[in-house]
């Protein structure tokens, strides 16, 4: 397909455009702006994050099927292994799983989207990761997201999981940043229960979380997602990690 042809180029597609400042960058088509049939230098989109620039590569298109069975597949693998530098598993996001099971009462858990957050930030401030939300770690047992539904009080739940946690990153780290480091977002059946699965991508720019004192940053390492409280030390995990990137 070519990025030139005005007719290749469609909204909802996954491409890699090139910005006004000359950086590359991917993302979803949210609206066209070039209007001839063809331009050298490539389409001009915005894509879904706000980003504007010519389109310079067409990815190939996935079906949802195909990226639902894909998914699916890559967790049966994941299920098994231990958590570490870039896998996690959650067991809930918006109800606090000890008081539950000490009380049999569901409550909220406030910490819970922030726990969340500081995961995807930590991930994408390293080598990028996967969350999934409704598999608990020790004992790994799937719990679902029923109980993280019931708090919603709506009915479509996993639409509305998916709208909730949206919301909540973007108070806690901004919906750029979130659109930019998480490359799938998306709810999968597994054995009759509904989980959230989070793939986040390395950062070009630091992810850092909004708190009521400032910002903290996380950086994931071994099993853990690390607060770095000196700037400094954040600084140089940061030279270190665009050199990665970059090289």
């Amino acid at each position: 397909m070519d990025p030139r042809k005005l007719s290749d180029v469609v909204e909802g597609y996954s491409v890699t455009i090139k910005t006004d400042s000359g950086e590359l960058t991917e993302g979803t088509v949210e609206k066209i702006l070039t209007k001839v049939h063809i331009h050298q230098l490539g389409i001009k989109v915005i894509l879904e994050t706000g980003i504007s620039g010519r389109v310079q590569k067409i990815h190939p298109v996935v079906s949802e099927r195909e990226k639902t069975l894909n998914l699916i597949n890559e967790f049966h693998s994941n299920i098994g292994l231990d958590e570490g530098e870039s896998l996690e598993f959650k067991a809930s996001m918006f109800y606090d799983l000890d008081t539950l099971e000490k009380t049999g009462k569901l409550s909220s858990f406030e910490k819970g989207p922030h726990s969340i957050a500081k995961t995807v930030a930590a991930f994408a401030n390293q080598r990028g990761g996967v969350l999934y939300i409704g598999v608990r770690d020790s004992p790994r047992i799937i719990i679902g997201l029923k109980n993280d539904y019931s708090l919603l009080q709506y009915k479509q739940t996993a639409d509305q999981f998916l709208f909730k946690l949206k919301k909540s990153m973007e108070q806690l780290i901004s919906l750029y940043d979130f659109h930019q480091c998480v490359s799938d977002r998306k709810i999968l059946c597994i054995d009759g229960e509904d989980i959230c699965v989070l793939k986040i991508k390395p950062s070009k720019t630091p992810l850092r979380i909004k708190t009521k004192n400032g910002f903290e940053f996380y950086v994931r390492e071994a099993d853990d997602s690390i607060l770095y409280e000196n700037i400094q030390s954040f600084c140089t995990h940061w030279h270190e990690h665009m050199k990665e990137l970059e090289g």
